[in-house]
This record gives C-alpha cells, sequence and structure tokens, in this order.
C-alpha cells in the first residue's frame, strides 16, 4: 500500500521549475507511505530519465512521485519507481495484487526472471508479456501509473470495484493524477472550484461517489474496472472488466464457504502482522472466525504468529453498542481485542482533520467511529481485514427487501412474496414506518436549501437508478449508488494512519459467483445475508448468525448532534453560513432548534449535510481564496 502521484506534460517542460512541485505533490502522501519515498523523470522523445531529483536538467514530460508503506519484501528492493531489467517500463503502484505468487510462477515458465518478492515487479513483467491484458489476470486492490518507453504512452489502472483511489486533473497541456485530492491541489495555481453538480446532489440526496466527478470541479476519478492509455496529445479510458455470472457448479453454499476461504487466505499474504475490524455483525465477525481457523492451520506463517488483533468501536448507548456480539466472537476464537470509545467531544474536536482526511463531505458520523478504530489499530499492525462489500453482495440491507417482493410478485410468485413480507415484519416495520417521513424531510431540505435547489443544476443521471429486480438494485449499489463512497471513506480513514485495508468480501471470483446465484440465496424465509449465514453455521457463533438488526460503523448520532447543539448552531448562525448563498439561514436555523428539543428526530441527516458541507467550504475552498 503507497501513494502515487504524478505529472504528464503534452510539450515538454523545463525540469527545474517543477522539481519541488513535484516533491511537494509525494510530500503530501507521506501518510500513505512513511516508509520510503521515490522519484522518476523522463522525456518520453529522448528516452533520457532520472530517479533522482538531484540529477535533473533539461526537459521531461513525465514525472512520478511514490510514498511506500512496506507490506511485501521490507527491503530495499521493493524501492518505487520500479523498472524492469531493461528500464524500458516504469511503475508506481499502489494496492496489492493477492495472486502474485501464482503469477509469478506462470511468467517463470516462459522465461522471465525476479529478483524481488514484491508483487510490483511481477506486474512490470505481467504487462511486458500480456500489455493491458494483464488487468484481468489480476486478484486485488490497485492504482497504477506505468510509463511504457518503447510504446511511448502511459498506462492508469484501477481495480475492478475502485478499492484503491485514482484521481485526476486533465487541461490542455497536462495530466495530474494522485491518490489523493490534495496531491493534485499541491500544483502550484490550479484553479479548483467547487463542483455544484456533485453538491446538489449531495444536499438532495445524500448521494455520495456515484459518477466519476468530484466536490472539486474539474478533479474526476478513473472508474474501478477501467485503464487509461496517454499518448501525450489525449486521453483514452476503456473497461477492462465487466461484471459476469458464472456457471454455478456443486453446492452452491459449499462453494460460496471455499470461495470466501480462499478470499480471506490470499489477503492474508503479508511480511508485516495483519488484523481485523470487528463490529460484532455477520460480516465482520466471519472474516475473524474464517481467520481464525487459517490461524491455526497455518501456524508457521510470520505474519500469522500470535494471536488474532481485533479493534472495535464501543459505546455507552446499549442501542448501538455491539459489545455482547463482539464478545461472544471473541470468545469463541480467543482472539485479542483492542477498544476505542467514539464520543461527540471528540467528534467536534476531530471534525476539521477528519474532512481533510476524506477531502470531501461524508453521509454519517459514522465515519468517525471508522476513523476511530484505524487509529487505534496503527499502534500494532499495519493491515487490516475487514467485512466492507458484503451488504451490497448479499442484500444485507432493509430495502433490499423490498425489491425481492417487488421481483417476486412480477415473477407470479405471490405466496413466497407474501410469506416474505409476513417474516420480515420485525425488521421492514419499523424501516417503512420511519421511511414514510422521508416525503416531508425532503421538502423541508428544499426549504433550507432554496436559494440553491433550482432546475437547471439538476442531473437527470439521478433518475435513471430505477430498478425492478434484487439483482439490478444489487448492482447498482455495488456500481454508483453505495458502495464507492464505503470504499472511498475505507480507504482515506485507514491510509491516514499508515494502515492498509483487505476486502475479503470483494473478491472478484466471489462478486461474480453471488452474482449468478437465484436471489433466494441472498434473501430467504425473512433472512438477508441467507447464504453467509448457512455457509458460517458451526464457524460463527449463532448467537450472531441469528442477528436481524443491522449496525456496522453505527454511532449515537441525533444523540451527538444534540449533545453538540452549541457548537453547530454557531456554525449555522455564521456570517460564512449565510454568505455560501446555499442556504435559507432562519429556517436552518428555526428548524435545527426544534430538532435540538427532541422533536423531528429524523431530521439529523439534514443538519449533518450542511454541517458537513460547510466544514468541508472552510478546509477546503476558503483556505485557497
Amino acid at each position: 500500500m503507497c501513494g502515487i502521484t504524478g505529472i504528464i506534460y503534452f510539450k515538454p517542460k523545463d525540469c527545474k521549475k517543477f522539481v519541488k512541485t513535484l516533491k511537494n505533490m509525494t510530500d503530501i502522501l507521506n501518510h500513505r507511505g512513511p516508509d520510503d519515498s521515490g522519484f522518476f523523470i523522463a522525456n518520453s522523445s529522448s528516452r533520457k530519465f532520472s530517479n533522482s531529483l538531484n540529477r535533473v536538467s533539461g526537459n521531461f514530460d513525465v514525472a512520478f512521485g511514490h510514498r511506500r508503506l512496506s507490506i511485501l519484501d521490507l527491503s530495499k528492493k521493493g524501492k518505487q519507481p520500479m523498472s524492469n531489467r531493461n528500464k524500458n517500463l516504469w511503475i508506481i503502484f499502489n494496492g496489492e495484487i493477492y495472486n502474485y505468487l501464482e503469477l509469478r510462477e506462470e511468467l517463470k515458465l516462459k522465461g522471465y526472471k525476479f529478483k524481488t518478492g514484491t508483487d510490483t515487479e511481477v506486474i512490470l513483467a505481467a504487462y511486458q508479456e500480456w500489455g493491458t491484458n494483464c488487468f484481468n489476470r489480476f486478484n486485488g486492490m490497485w492504482a497504477i501509473a506505468l510509463y511504457d518507453v518503447k510504446n511511448k504512452k502511459v498506462i492508469f489502472s484501477r481495480d475492478r470495484f475502485g478499492v484503491k483511489p485514482f484521481y485526476y486533473f486533465m487541461d490542455k497541456e497536462k495530466i495530474i493524477f494522485g491518490s489523493e485530492i490534495k496531491s493534485i491541489l499541491a500544483y502550484p495555481n490550479l484553479n479548483v472550484k467547487p463542483n455544484y453538480k456533485v453538491i446538489y446532489d449531495y444536499l438532495k440526496t445524500g448521494l455520495l461517489d456515484h459518477t466519476n466527478e468530484t466536490f472539486f470541479d474539474g478533479i474526476k476519478k478513473l472508474s474501478g474496472s477501467s485503464y487509461a492509455i496517454v499518448d501525450f496529445k489525449s486521453m483514452k479510458i476503456s473497461k477492462y472488466w465487466q461484471l459476469k455470472t458464472r456457471g454455478i457448479l456443486g453446492e452452491p453454499i459449499k462453494s460460496f464457504r471455499d470461495l470466501f476461504t480462499d478470499s480471506i487466505n490470499l489477503r492474508l499474504r503479508s511480511d508485516v502482522p495483519v488484523g481485523t475490524c470487528l463490529s460484532g455483525g455477520i460480516d465482520s465477525s466471519s472474516v475473524v472466525c474464517v481467520f481464525n481457523n487459517l490461524l491455526y492451520k497455518f501456524k508457521d506463517k510470520n505474519s500469522r504468529r500470535g494471536l488474532q488483533k481485533t479493534f472495535s468501536a464501543c459505546f455507552n448507548n446499549k442501542d448501538i453498542d455491539e459489545r455482547k456480539y463482539i464478545e461472544e466472537c471473541l470468545s469463541k476464537t480467543n482472539a485479542e481485542k483492542n477498544y476505542v470509545f467514539p464520543d461527540s467531544k471528540g467528534l467536534w474536536k476531530d471534525l476539521n482533520d477528519l474532512i481533510y482526511v476524506q477531502e470531501e463531505p461524508f453521509g454519517s458520523t459514522s465515519i468517525y467511529s471508522q476513523y476511530n478504530v484505524m487509529r487505534l489499530a496503527n499502534k500494532k499492525v499495519k493491515v487490516l481485514l475487514d467485512g466492507q462489500g458484503s451488504d451490497e453482495l448479499l442484500a444485507g440491507y432493509i430495502p433490499y427487501i423490498k425489491s425481492y417482493i417487488i421481483s417476486l410478485i412480477k415473477k407470479g410468485k405471490f405466496f413466497t412474496a407474501l410469506r416474505e413480507c409476513l417474516l420480515t415484519l420485525d425488521i421492514t416495520l419499523p424501516f417503512f414506518m420511519n421511511y414514510i417521513k422521508t416525503s416531508k424531510k425532503n421538502r423541508i431540505m428544499n426549504l433550507m436549501c432554496g436559494p440553491f435547489f433550482n432546475n437547471s443544476i439538476v442531473d437527470n443521471s439521478l433518475n435513471k437508478w430505477g430498478t425492478s429486480s434484487l439483482k439490478d438494485t444489487l448492482g447498482a449499489d455495488f456500481s454508483s449508488l453505495s458502495l464507492p463512497a464505503l470504499l472511498r471513506y475505507e480507504d482515506k480513514n485507514s491510509m491516514a494512519f499508515s494502515i492498509e485495508t483487505r476486502l475479503p468480501f470483494l473478491d472478484y471470483r466471489l462478486v461474480e459467483y453471488v452474482f449468478s446465484l437465484d436471489d433466494t440465496y441472498k434473501i430467504h424465509n425473512g433472512w438477508t445475508k441467507y447464504i453467509l449465514r448457512r455457509a458460517m453455521k458451526n464457524l460463527v457463533p449463532s448467537k450472531i448468525l441469528r442477528r436481524r438488526k443491522k449496525l456496522g460503523f453505527a454511532t449515537p448520532e441525533v444523540i451527538w448532534l444534540r449533545e453538540l447543539k452549541s457548537e453547530i448552531r454557531n456554525v449555522f448562525v455564521s456570517d460564512k453560513f449565510a454568505k455560501r448563498g446555499l442556504f435559507n439561514q432562519s429556517l436552518v436555523l428555526s428548524e435545527f432548534d426544534k430538532f435540538v428539543k427532541g422533536n423531528k428526530d429524523h431530521y439529523y441527516p439534514l443538519f449533518w449535510r450542511l454541517l458537513c458541507l460547510e466544514i468541508w467550504f472552510r478546509v477546503w475552498i476558503d483556505k485557497r481564496l
């Protein structure tokens, strides 16, 4: 895991003018790679290059910067930017290729020789052998920039689901890219303004990361499953992977368990200690319990010696706290527990830093819970496994039940639809009773943001997500509406504390397999994530498998916002907030005062969006003006 950044000029520029810029762009990513740094500058026409900023002269059009977090092959041999033997391929890489050992053996049979134990060197050989088709062979998470000297082009690539970030800014003379937006903004005199289309979507619907645009106008994301070819004139983006279904061979529950176990086993490849996030839910508990089985199966592995270390966020509020489930999992596995207790005072103290870390607004205070878990884990491990992606893959959210029932009705399975309605009433009724209040909540948001909400800003792409089946709904959430934002939170929070997170539920083999299964393996007899519950029988404690209520990285948000009423009101009453031109200040204050007095609990997401956006403006925009 690392941080990458760079500049591609369409016409060469004087090196000396931009050495400091490249260094600043790289150094600002120090948290992503505190172990080492490296640079590469080249002229694509003359093929002259330098991998030292102290020995540069003349003009250049390719510049790479890298910060290293050492996970595999901790020696200096793993330093990046890295080249192949002929020095006609250069790479900077953020992520992990989990099947690199198998690929290396395959490439050895073709005559390739390796001098390091890194997956980075395997990527170079794989590209040399298969070109851009190599990306389909990788099982992992990655953001790659690769300079092909011979063919005079630069290749960018991002993993299938966009686990690792890749941002870029492009104009008529250059492309600036990086693992984080802040590295792009370190480029001097970059005139970047707020992206009001994205801001509109956030305020209106709460949607985040659902397109390739960001809150910074002109800075975009390379989409997951994509690669780009830069020929020093333009950039062409293509897809290398599309979600496809697999043939179902053998018994599905056993096949799922085998794939899930192998996914975790691959993600335990590391030369540094590996730990796990543990919330008490079925996803993280499944990861912990399977990890535990593998721990005792392969006791000789350096990265697995001693007890498994788990990291959890806990609360004094009994409706939110999950320690009773966490303790069940710990008792089953004898894993080491590490607890952190986030609270509202800590949230307010850390809010500016958290928004700096995330770079864009976020949907709820649950992100702060995850932030605390990563800060805690930083003291003991460099790698964490987490259960992210399971809900979108296995239909873990309550609204999926509605999609499933509609699918059943459309198929004429009325009795099954009625049965599922009755069996899920205990979890769906409270949810949909609260959902009824949404229309009024949306009207209030329209009034509070009256100065900003107008038809000229509306992006009609928001209307395309009307779905008619569970598979369509899951596909939309997986690709656009839910998972991308969660992956952004995960990456930014973990890397802020120099931790690599790995996500076993996002092994592409497992994803393709699950999307090939009938809906009844996801929701069945009133249970969501049905196949996971069956597959983990006798591995995960039954008390956890029988859980109905989902929390995840939950926080007592309503309580916290009321505890911070004075601080939040000071933001809403400020001149900066009033002059922003986005909000009806008097109505915001009036509605917030009603909320503080104990009314309209369901309005809290609205006030969080307003607060988070305003702090984002202060952290990222006002300081640049």
